[in-house]
């Protein structure tokens, strides 16, 4: 089979594109044929179709107005993005389009070209930018669902995206444009949903439940060594973001003066943190920066166990994923898609989101049951060797391509 993956990123720049690479590989290893469409970048991976790329842009960079007003249009409709994706069908002749994060940077207008073509196209829903327009269902400090049902115009009334209203009133006009002219739902045959969680929310968001099928994303997990049980520390993974939970995180540890963790990653809530940590005198927690690599397989692998105390709908938890691939238990929020990871007790522990003395107990209860801990990491580890492979995301995202595929030609 002939699969064209297209994602705005050609490079490794978080979980997703970790899962776009992975899963491209496995299509390979199993005999299928990748073509790939992307945003151009300096940055990005060696590919045969780079040329057929559109051309770069960065959103988060100052601009000029007028340079605003021409990168807002390209978010709605990018015609050179159509022209190449309809070159590029025109000379590999795809089967069959996998979408993942195409929006702003590719924009929808690859859709049309592909809907010329009768290409039956799959969408992965990775967040949740087709009912918000900030993407995480998430505003000011807790959960927010105001823009339901299309009213978008709560996204500037909050100032939700970026806290600014400019950029808030960019991303809601995009939505509402996107949703008058229907553009996404129309050219779009079928969704895969991470999470159960994810399915019920766009279900409950007015999206037809039989058009979407939960697949759990998978990585690779054949490089990494586990070790079951660990040293006298835990660890923070992710984005140093206030809905990724840091700020109840750091109020927890505050009660745990003699349990280190260490926090690997940056992001915004970093440079407040650090100064708290040092006004207060806290000597338990390290902030590490982002790591990769050898540094980052060795402090997570020999760590006790896994932090995720995020405070938004997480659509799947792929620092989850990653935790247990490393034999490691996890202590997450109750919130989102981490209940369908973290079984309680079996895999990890649960706690109430944004709840500091509940997370504090967990982490001492967990830290202080070593052959607990140990049993967990097993138990984790073989979910992501089993039902969480790519091997098995392969295997379910192939039968979803073939009914597609016999529905146009029965």
């Amino acid at each position: 089979m002939r699969i064209l993956m297209c994602n705005k990123y050609f490079r490794t720049s978080g979980p997703s594109t970790k899962y776009f690479f992975g899963l491209s590989e496995t299509f390979e290893k199993h005999g299928h044929q990748v073509i790939h469409f992307s945003m151009q970048d300096p940055r990005n991976e060696p590919s045969p179709y780079a040329d057929y790329f559109a051309s770069q842009v960065d959103f988060n960079q100052r601009l000029t107005p007028w340079r605003y007003a021409r990168e807002f249009a390209r978010a709605i409709y990018c015609l050179e993005a159509r022209a190449k994706a309809e070159r590029l069908v025109r000379d590999t002749k795809p089967d069959i389009v996998m979408l993942f994060n195409i929006y702003h940077h590719l924009s929808p207008s690859i859709l049309e070209g592909f809907r010329k073509y009768s290409l039956p196209t799959v969408y992965l829903l990775e967040d949740f930018f087709l009912i918000c327009p900030n993407y995480r269902l998430y505003a000011h400090g807790a959960v927010c669902e105001r823009c339901k049902n299309g009213h978008f115009s709560e996204a500037v009334r909050q100032r939700c995206f970026q806290e600014s209203t400019f950029r808030s009133l960019a991303a809601a006009g995009v939505a509402y444009v996107h949703k008058w002219l229907n553009l996404y739902r129309r050219s779009i045959d079928a969704y895969i949903a991470p999470s159960q969680f994810v399915l019920d929310k766009f279900v409950e968001h007015g999206f037809e439940q039989e058009k979407i099928t939960v697949i759990p994303h998978g990585l690779p997990v054949d490089h990494i060594v586990p070790r079951f049980g660990g040293d006298d520390y835990i660890v923070y993974l992710g984005h140093l973001e206030p809905w990724k939970g840091t700020s109840t995180l750091f109020q927890a540890m505050r009660q745990l003066p003699d349990i280190r963790l260490f926090f690997l990653g940056d992001g915004k809530s970093r440079s407040e943190l650090e100064r708290e940590g040092k006004r207060l005198n806290l000597t338990n927690m390290e902030f590490k920066g982002y790591v990769t690599g050898p540094i980052f397989h060795e402090l997570v692998r020999n760590s006790r166990f896994v932090v995720v105390p995020s405070e938004w709908y997480e659509v799947f938890g792929t620092v989850t994923w990653e935790a247990f691939a490393y034999g490691k238990p996890v202590i997450g929020s109750r919130i989102g898609a981490t209940p369908e990871l973290v079984k309680e007790g079996e895999t990890g522990v649960l706690f109430e989101p944004g709840n500091a003395a509940d997370l504090a107990e967990k982490i001492r209860y967990l830290y202080e049951n070593l052959q607990q801990t140990a049993k967990m990491g097993k138990n984790g580890r073989l979910l992501v060797e089993t039902s969480l492979s790519l091997d098995h995301n392969h295997e379910a995202t192939m039968a979803l391509f073939d009914k597609l595929l016999a529905d146009i030609n029965p």
